[in-house]
């Protein structure tokens, strides 16, 4: 228990320590605060919420990985070893878990949520699937009338 909650601690001084010194990172932020700002003026849906908040994720932690890998490169073109520590609390910067709608999910929660599909995707499929049935009636209807006229046409 104790290295878990220690990984915690070296990953938040990882992400204070980017956020101080990384100029990419301030910038990121500063977007996921104006992208905050525009979805509550534009009431975003719950959905649109959730693929927001997995897009910052997404964007900072990949922007942390850059800059563990920078640090990681610069640690051995140069003698520096501060370098190593900082690398290696930034990259242990990473989603895992978050909370949506007052629901804990893990990492792998967080991904399933990502892979649900855009709300027009899965209406296209809602409708496909309800006008499916409706076809097939209608062409058993148009072939018993056909039927019956056939029949009274051989009378």
């Amino acid at each position: 228990m104790k290295k878990f909650l220690l990984s915690f601690k070296y990953a938040f001084e990882g992400l204070i320590k980017a956020i101080k010194k990384e100029r990419n990172i301030k910038i990121h932020l500063l977007a996921v605060v104006v992208v905050i700002i525009m979805g509550i003026l534009y009431k975003i849906s719950n959905l649109e919420w959730i693929v927001c908040i997995i897009l910052f994720g997404l964007v900072i932690s990949s922007e942390l990985i850059n800059t563990a890998i920078e640090q990681t490169v610069n640690l051995v073109t140069k003698d520096i070893n501060p370098i190593a520590k900082y690398a290696k609390d930034v990259k242990a910067v990473k989603l895992v878990a978050g909370v949506v709608e007052d629901k804990y999910y893990d990492e792998t929660g967080i991904k399933a949520l990502a892979d649900i599909p855009a709300r027009e995707v899965l209406l296209g499929r809602l409708l496909g699937s309800m006008q499916s049935p409706i076809a097939n009636f209608a062409r058993v209807i148009k072939q018993i009338a056909e039927k019956d006229g056939e029949a009274s046409a051989e009378a």
